[in-house]
């Protein structure tokens, strides 16, 4: 996964690996995260892990075939552009 930051400034590119981002220790701090700040999740943990696993499967093999998938594209009105690349 890519992130680029443009702005007027400053150009950022973050690489970050995919196992870093999709794993279940990722996803069982961002629920812990999510609970420390009061948001009401009804779902339980296990569900939302196996969800997960399945979407970063579907995701892998869709990279396999489109290696240069592009999942968020924002450009604003200032000309700042932030894409994020799978």
């Amino acid at each position: 996964m890519r992130i680029t930051v443009k702005t007027n400034e400053t150009n950022l590119n973050i690489p970050l690996p995919n196992a870093l981002v999709f794993n279940r220790l990722g996803i069982r701090f961002l629920l812990l995260y999510l609970k420390n700040i009061n948001v009401d999740i009804e779902i339980p943990t296990s569900a939302v892990i196996s969800c997960y696993s399945a979407a970063k499967k579907s995701m892998r093999i869709y990279k396999k075939y489109h290696p240069s998938w592009t999942l968020v594209e924002v450009n604003t009105s200032d000309g700042e552009n932030i894409k994020i690349k799978v």
